[in-house]
């Protein structure tokens, strides 16, 4: 206790910066979290699953969701959280996706903490509160998924590995735990990382063992058993299905291989780090896929300008920050900030490495597990800046910074802006407060019926069914999704009310019109969609 209030004392201004710097990232991720989760498919489909297990209809699955559209099922430790989370705060869908939210939260002096490993106390201060207020970071904690759990057990488990670098003449024994718990979720949360966090732990084990670290077996045993332990509903499945998952595992990973030329695939997915790069620190461009990075716009002469432009300084940002890393890890000779870079520069190139041979199919999400390198580099810029120019060099930073805090706040803005209008609700996505609405219109209107048909139009009719469906089953009322077009032929149950959603403003809706040849007889438009109720 007294070591840590000396602390306190040492750092009093850092530390109360840091805190303001927590809250204004709490605000950002927190703010009308009920009302504009994003409730999809995939969220209302792991919401019925853990909210079953909740109440006891089944128990907890073994495997978790699959990764991407793969056969393939990670860990169920993303599971497992949302059901403590529910268990404890109650089972409805913003409380399932609180996981998401607190490691998001939590990364925040996680990176404070893993930054001040190599920078000085302002700049360590400057990259976190860019990474608090980041559109990409703050909106990818605002949904319940398990790759947003990501930011948080990366930087445990590179910062516990640090610590172990740093202290080869000592056991470790927490740090490895450390170590233990990052790889164990981490690798339940992506297919990448499952990959990558093992091969980095064998490469610096390997590299510990040649320096003669005192505790290296212990380390690397305990790195095991917490492992196998965050893991062992997977294990066990695997022992009883004679490891019917790994097998889809490899399989997958030996098809993917062969897919697209590997000089191509490492352009795209050096193209796209760039992108990602400047995206997280910048909230700049959108979530493309690798292959369409460097597409031109087709917009007007203004966008294809700010296309350019902003291409132009994310290649400079990258080309500069990586030319710095290489440099610095070269040049340092200080053992502690030399563990750090290489780290970095590893982790960095085998998850690359990892990504190449699916660079067609990724987007620029894809590099979560990478979101702490653009903060690093801007780091060894602005010290560069600093070191180079004096006086200048610390203006020309703080201008940088200011810059970019701007960029992200507007972005963020302007995202709350359309969110509170309404308008993320689209064939792209659905929030839960419009998704409530719909379906307290829907059950108002039911007149007692325990089951009915949905339709639509087709892209909206995809996006709201499986949403809409989670409370219509919680409530014990059956939907089907039907196709109302006269090619299709469907026999529908004469007795059961059919809801239509489509786009604000698609037709007149008055007495006697009809929709796909049923006629409306009543409707409930909403931010950006109107749902009908048709005769049958």
């Amino acid at each position: 206790m007294d070591s840590f209030r000396e602390l306190l004392k040492k750092n009093k201004k850092p530390v109360f910066i840091l805190g303001g710097i927590f809250l204004v990232g709490i605000f950002l991720r927190t703010y009308q979290f009920h009302d504009w989760l994003r409730f999809s498919h995939d969220q209302a489909r792991d919401a019925w699953l853990v909210g079953s297990a909740i109440e006891g209809r089944h128990a907890l699955p073994l495997l978790g969701p699959n990764a991407g559209t793969t056969a393939y099922q990670l860990g169920p430790i993303y599971y497992y959280f949302s059901y403590l989370s529910g268990k404890i705060l109650g089972n409805y869908p913003d409380k399932l996706a609180y996981p998401s939210l607190i490691f998001s939260i939590l990364s925040i002096p996680l990176l404070w903490l893993f930054l001040r490993k190599f920078f000085a106390t302002n700049i360590a201060l400057a990259m976190t509160i860019i990474a608090s207020v980041s559109y990409f970071l703050v909106i990818n904690s605002r949904f319940s998924s398990n790759p947003n759990l990501i930011t948080f057990f990366v930087l445990l488990y590179l910062y516990a590995l640090l610590e172990i670098l740093n202290n080869q003449k000592k056991s470790n024994l927490w740090w490895s735990v450390g170590v233990g718990a990052g790889l164990g979720v981490g690798i339940q949360l992506h297919t990448t990382l499952l990959i990558a966090m093992p091969l980095v732990t064998l490469v610096v084990f390997a590299y510990l063992l040649r320096r003669k670290f005192i505790a290296i077996w212990k380390s690397l045993l305990i790195i095991f058993v917490v492992t196998l332990v965050l893991n062992g509903g997977q294990v066990y499945h695997e022992f009883q299905s004679y490891g019917k998952n790994s097998r889809i595992f490899l399989a997958g990973f030996q098809q993917s291989s062969g897919k697209s030329a590997y000089g191509q695939g490492v352009f795209s997915i050096a193209a796209c780090q760039i992108q990602a790069n400047s995206h997280i620190i910048s909230s700049f461009q959108e979530d493309d896929r690798c292959r369409d990075i460097f597409h031109a716009s087709t917009g007007n002469g203004e966008d294809r300008w700010s296309y350019y432009l902003g291409m132009t300084l994310a290649v400079l940002f990258s080309a500069w920050g990586y030319f710095l890393l290489g440099r610095r890890f070269w040049q340092e000779k200080e053992m502690e900030k030399k563990n750090f870079l290489g780290l970095v520069i590893l982790f960095n190139v085998v998850s690359l490495a990892i990504l190449v041979p699916i660079a067609d199919m990724i987007y620029v999400g894809y590099f979560i597990n990478l979101f702490f390198i653009p903060f690093i580099l801007l780091g060894l810029i602005l010290e560069a800046l600093q070191q180079k120019l004096g006086k200048i060099g610390l203006g020309v930073g703080i201008g940088v910074i200011t810059v970019l805090l701007i960029c992200s706040l507007d972005r963020d803005i302007r995202t709350a802006a359309s969110y509170r209008a309404g308008l993320e609700n689209n064939a792209e996505n659905s929030t839960l407060g419009e998704v409530e609405r719909m379906k307290d219109y829907i059950f108002a209107t039911l007149d007692g019926q325990t089951k009915f048909y949905f339709s639509g139009q087709e892209e909206l009719k995809g996006r709201f069914f499986y949403p809409i469906e989670y409370f219509a089953r919680r409530s014990g009322v059956k939907i089907e999704k039907v196709d109302l077009s006269p090619e299709n032929g469907t026999k529908l149950n004469s007795s059961t009310p059919i809801y239509y959603i489509e786009a604000n403003g698609a037709g007149r809706i008055e007495p006697g019109q009809t929709r796909a040849g049923h006629q409306i007889i009543s409707s409930k438009q909403f931010a950006s969609q109107t749902i009908l109720l048709l005769g049958n």
